[in-house]
């Protein structure tokens, strides 16, 4: 297995931190829509998260 740059490892890194914060969004807002009267956070949230799911399969296959 081949070492990776420091460039490389920062880059990982932030994509491993961002998924972090992408997976916290979406707990966040699956919770959100449980409460009444938050429906449009609740569909922003489920927006959001479906077109980050999507673009995440695009860049995996």
């Amino acid at each position: 297995m081949k070492n990776k740059s420091l460039s490389q490892q920062l880059g990982s890194a932030l994509a491993n931190v961002q998924d972090l914060f992408d997976t916290v969004a979406k707990v966040f807002f699956k919770r959100i829509k449980e409460k009444p009267g938050t429906g449009f956070f609740s569909e922003m949230g489920d927006s959001y998260y479906k077109s980050y799911e999507d673009a995440k399969r695009k860049t995996e296959d």
